[in-house]
């Protein structure tokens, strides 16, 4: 049986980094499940939002390991990329709220997800000018 793939995400594909971005992707995942006592004590610093910080910061760097081999840039070829990521930011925050008891999931951690999307790709339109 064959598996169609869009055009456009096919040409993406040949250019991303396969290694370096299923391992960072493995990471968010991992990161996203361990209890909270795992984690180190922000106190004061929790006022400051430093959990959405740390969403957008992984998820830039996701996307800016995906594309770091990639020699040329173009929205369309973005979105599917874009989509999948944040299908995967998603399906994390709705997996802690639903089986992890240890964790629950936020929409503003999903957002800042987005947030962090957005600024990798703002860095690749920048490097690419």
């Amino acid at each position: 049986m064959q598996i169609a793939i869009p055009l456009n995400l096919a040409k993406t594909i040949k250019n991303y980094q396969p290694v370096p971005t299923i391992v960072w992707g493995l990471f968010i995942f991992i990161m996203c499940l361990l209890p909270g006592s795992m984690l180190p004590e922000i106190g004061w610093k929790a006022w400051l939002g430093l959990d959405k910080w740390v969403h957008a910061f992984l998820y830039a760097c996701w996307i800016l390991i995906y594309f770091s081999g990639s020699k040329e840039f173009k929205f369309k070829r973005i979105i599917p990329v874009i989509f999948f990521m944040l299908l995967f930011g998603a399906g994390i925050e709705l997996f802690q709220e639903w089986i992890l008891t240890y964790r629950s999931g936020e929409f503003l951690d999903w957002v800042a997800d987005g947030v962090g999307l957005g600024v990798g790709y703002g860095i690749i339109i920048i490097n690419d000018n």
